[in-house]
Order: structure tokens, then C-alpha cells, then sequence
């Protein structure tokens, strides 16, 4: 599988997933805002910006760090997450959410495609809640994920993204 690249991940966001030889979601926006609050709510998260190794913990699953390399840097199962460990919480942060993504929506949305699981990533890392939060606010809060990232899925929420106009259509 083709690693993921910030290009790649902002063309998913953006409604372009071919752009990333990704099929388009197959859930809309909003729904993968709904996956990501069962996510949350499931993993008793004391915080919306809580450490993605104890949101694993939470939901049961075991986060194993190893050298992999899987599209979002990790490889997991029902219960496993196994991530490729990073002395900086902002790299080692993202595979870890997208690999919660990918367990949670593997047993309840087995449907769910590759690019619909990274826009739940998405809710995972910035809540619909701070849709109007600027990405120097979210990365002030937001230790476990990259910039790139936050940047991509904040443009997401911002209502002239073309995801969201695509999605109101």
C-alpha cells in the first residue's frame, strides 16, 4: 500500500481522494463525526486533547510500538495497534488515532474505506466542537498530532471547504 503523505491525507479532506488512488468516503462528513464521538465517548477521554495511547487503552486495545510501516505507519487488528515509536508525540500521535479509527470501524462499520476511516482520524484529533478554532489554538492544545494535519482537517471544518460544500450538495 502507497504510505499516505500530508498532500495525500489534504486531498482526502479537501473531497479529492482519487487525487490519493483512494476511493471518495464512503460515509459522509457528518457521520464520520458521529463515528469519531462513539470513539471518544467509548474511551472515556477525560480531555478532547488527551494522549492517543491512553484513548487505546480505554476502547481495550493494546498499542505495541515496533517497527512498521502500514499507509498511516501502523498496522493493527481488533485489538492491537501496532505503531512505529517516535520520540516526538506529535509523529508517533497520528498512526495511533488512525489505527483507533481503523479498529473501531472495522467492528462497527466494516464498510467503512480508507479514506472515510482517515476523516474519522480527523474528528479524532480536532472535535467537531472546535470547528471554529484556528489551527495555532488547536496546535496550542493538540500535543499528538502534526501540523500538517491539524491544518488539513481544520480546513475540513471551515464551512468554504469544498468537502463540506460537497457534502451539503
Amino acid at each position: 500500500m502507497t504510505m499516505l503523505t500530508p498532500a495525500r491525507v489534504r486531498h482526502i479532506f479537501e473531497g479529492n481522494a482519487w487525487r490519493a488512488r483512494l476511493e471518495s468516503p464512503n460515509y459522509d462528513l457528518q457521520e464520520c463525526e458521529i463515528i469519531a464521538s462513539e470513539i471518544i465517548d467509548a474511551a472515556g477521554r477525560p480531555t478532547d486533547w488527551a494522549n492517543p495511547i491512553g484513548m487505546a487503552l480505554g476502547l481495550r486495545y493494546r498499542p505495541i510500538p515496533v517497527r512498521v510501516g502500514g499507509c498511516g505507519r501502523e498496522v493493527c487488528d481488533s485489538r492491537k495497534i501496532l505503531y512505529r515509536p517516535d520520540a516526538n508525540p506529535r509523529v508517533q500521535g497520528l498512526p495511533l488515532f488512525h489505527g483507533i479509527a481503523h479498529n473501531w470501524t472495522a467492528a462497527r462499520y466494516p464498510d467503512a474505506n480508507e479514506a472515510a476511516v482517515w476523516i474519522v482520524t480527523g474528528a479524532l484529533v480536532v472535535p467537531h466542537k472546535y470547528r471554529l478554532w484556528t489551527v495555532e489554538q488547536v496546535m496550542s492544545k493538540q500535543k499528538h498530532a502534526p501540523q500538517w494535519f491539524v491544518e488539513s482537517r481544520v480546513f475540513l471544518l471551515w464551512a468554504d471547504g469544498p468537502f463540506v460544500r460537497k457534502v451539503a450538495e
